[in-house]
This record gives structure tokens, sequence and C-alpha cells, in this order.
């Protein structure tokens, strides 16, 4: 009987070593550095797209830093326009610039406009063209 106490002694305390460093690793890879994608810094990852700006960015500076900085300054490559999730965008982008308001759309593409229409607005009056958000919002790729 003492052997077999032992015994489960020790898988009791073997399953406990397992559980506690298994939690550790859990601590460790939460907080390694670069983890956060929003750490790597705006040319990396937080100006890259809309979406990579509304996650990473507070509402005003942080957007706007990424508009001055990187999004003026972006040399629209060639975008492959054959894409219908390009046309469309960009149509319903063009009518959203002319209307002010939201035209129907039921494509599933059209909630990363939707998610991101303040900024969307803000690039509108900014005179950004229909082409260049659809590129930020990544609905058009590179030819």
């Amino acid at each position: 009987a003492e052997y077999m106490g032992t015994a489960h002694s020790y898988t009791f305390v073997g399953s406990m070593f397992v559980i506690i460093a298994a939690l550790l690793v859990g601590l460790v890879a939460a907080d390694a550095p670069g983890s956060n994608p929003c750490t790597w810094g705006p040319a990396n990852y937080g100006c890259l797209s809309i979406q990579n700006a509304n996650e990473c960015n507070d509402e005003s500076q942080g957007i706007q830093n990424c508009k001055t900085l990187f999004w003026d300054k972006l040399e629209l490559p060639e975008l492959n326009t054959e894409s219908k999730t390009c046309q469309n965008s960009m149509k319903y982008l063009r009518q959203l610039k002319d209307s002010n308001s939201l035209p129907d759309c039921d494509s599933k593409w059209c909630s990363e406009v939707t998610e991101n229409l303040k900024i969307v607005k803000i690039l509108l009056k900014g005179d950004y063209s229909a082409n260049k958000i659809a590129y930020l919002l990544s609905l058009c790729e590179e030819s």
C-alpha cells in the first residue's frame, strides 16, 4: 500500500508541474515582445491599412499621424481593377462622397467601409480618391 501511495503522490506532483508550466508559458506568450502587432510601428503595421490604424490608434491623433505621415504621401500602385470587389467598392465610395450618406449595400465587403466610416469620411473630405481609400481598406489589391 505504501508503494501505491508514493506512485500516486508522484503522479499528483507531476500533474501539478505540468499545470504550473502551462500557466507560465501562457503568461510569457501573452507578454512576449512583438506579440502585439500594434507595437511594430506605424510603417510596419499601424498605418498599413485603415483597419490597422483603427485597431492601433486613438481616433484623433493617431489617425491624423497616419494620414499626414503615410497616406497623404502614398503613391497608389497599379490596382487590380478587374476584381468585382475592387470595382464595386470604388463605385460605392464615389456614391458615398457624392451623397454623404451610405448607399445601400449588401455585399460582405461593405462592412469594411461601415466599420471604418469615420475615417473614410475624413479621407473623402480630404479629397482622397475612391481608389486610394479602397486600397487602404484592402478592398483593392495591387495588380
